[in-house]
């Protein structure tokens, strides 16, 4: 989907975004928070955070106790302009990701992109960026919804979903390492489950 749709999109849910996605029994953040909580110290705000895809800040509340900056990225400035209100968030852009990766090389220490790649297809190129942007020893976290056939797919949402090898790939090539995967329910759609990946690795020093 080109950005301009993606931002288009975005900008007219921003609105109701918070309360739409809890009454979906929404899950992504606090199993992704249950990820953090196993992979990083005990909190003490002392890392460069990203929130790739931050939306409205859904993801805030349990990434700055990590933080000693905490940037958010997204595509939508009405998403932001929600986000900003959490007051959670040290630095908030508006931009494409990809592009965010290529311009800061080495930044953070850790990345959560929460329901962020299921807008991407194959995910080499994006994973390859998020690695560039990490430092060494970086953490990188993230959803996607599971396929069970290889690849990726695009949905009839508009989002795509992705075989556990495929993003295992991916990683691989972009030079992660210690990647876990784990599965569970994220939402409902439709009144039913929609299963996802919760995965996390880490870029090498």
């Amino acid at each position: 989907m080109p950005d301009a749709e993606v931002k288009a999109s975005f900008d007219a849910y921003a609105a109701d975004f918070d309360q739409h996605i809890r009454s979906l029994g929404y899950r992504a953040p606090e199993l992704v928070a249950e990820v953090l909580a196993r992979r990083l110290t005990a909190a003490a705000a002392r890392l460069d955070v990203l929130d790739g895809g931050c939306g409205t800040g859904l993801s805030a509340p349990m990434l700055r106790p990590y933080a000693r900056q905490l940037t958010g990225i997204d595509l939508s400035p009405a998403m932001l302009d929600r986000a900003r209100k959490t007051g959670c968030y040290d630095n908030l852009v508006e931009g494409e990701l990809g592009r965010f990766f290529a311009a800061r090389r080495a930044s953070f220490d850790v990345c959560v992109l929460l329901d962020v790649l299921i807008y991407f297809g194959d995910l080499h190129a994006i994973l390859a960026g998020a690695a560039r942007a990490l430092r060494a020893d970086g953490l990188l976290v993230f959803t996607v919804e599971k396929s069970d056939h290889p690849g990726s797919h695009l949905l009839r949402t508009g989002r795509y979903n992705h075989h556990a090898e495929h993003v295992h790939a991916a990683l691989t090539a972009a030079g992660f390492v210690a990647i876990e995967q784990s599965e569970a329910d994220i939402r409902t759609e439709g009144n039913a489950p929609v299963v996802g990946l919760i995965v996390s690795a880490l870029r090498p020093g």
